[in-house]
């Protein structure tokens, strides 16, 4: 059974999967904050670059597994292979969404 999640958070996933339909805009409020490998990223202009070398980095593709919701705040466990040791690992994934947008993205 497919998971159902929040729309931003679908765009977030095609636009980090390489969707070139998807825009940063389209998923992430104005102000939003990234944090991912112990650094944050804020703004757009920030996340959109944060993004673009890490899709570079690591050519990767997200798979969301299963998620928990509670108010305005997404957990999501993600399958995530690509070019980096090992080639496969779980994350989880922690968006804080506001007026449907992200507000903030925690990936550890």
């Amino acid at each position: 059974m497919p998971i159902t999640l929040p729309p931003a958070v679908i765009a977030y996933f095609a636009l980090s999967n390489g969707d070139p339909a998807v825009q940063v805009e389209d998923c992430f409020s104005k102000d939003a904050v990234v944090t991912d490998e112990h650094q944050q990223h804020q703004g757009m202009e920030a996340i959109r670059q944060w993004l673009a070398q890490t899709r570079k980095a690591y050519e990767f593709q997200a798979m969301p597994v299963k998620f928990l919701q509670h108010d305005d705040r997404v957990s999501v466990e993600v399958r995530v292979t690509g070019n980096f040791p090992g080639g496969a690992v779980s994350l989880d994934y922690v968006f804080m969404l506001s007026e449907g947008k992200i507000r903030t993205l925690l990936i550890k």
